[in-house]
């Protein structure tokens, strides 16, 4: 068993230490979630930025098969490349 102090011999002190001892952790468990949130907010961040970085990589590689496409002989190849284009330039709403 713990070595507990009987509630009548708790003195004004020692009701002071576990007052501050209690502080003390609720302080230490709250910053302990705060720094978890802030290290999945900052995973998310970069996960975000990742996927960003492919989305362009991606549209960069459409783009270059678009010019591709402009010096083909084929009439239906070059309005595809431009059919692409007008696409890829055109504003879109952002989605959440």
């Amino acid at each position: 068993m713990t070595d507990r102090i009987p509630l009548d011999d708790l003195t004004s002190d020692a009701l002071d230490q576990l007052y501050e001892r209690a502080e003390q952790a609720e302080q230490a468990e709250a910053f302990a979630a705060a720094r978890s949130e802030a290290e999945s907010a900052d995973a998310a961040a970069g996960s975000y930025a990742h996927r960003a970085e492919q989305a362009e990589a991606a549209i960069k590689r459409v783009r270059k098969l678009a010019t591709v496409w402009d010096d083909a002989p084929d009439p239906l190849a070059q309005a595809m490349a431009r059919d692409l284009r007008t696409t890829l330039d055109q504003a879109q709403p952002p989605t959440v």
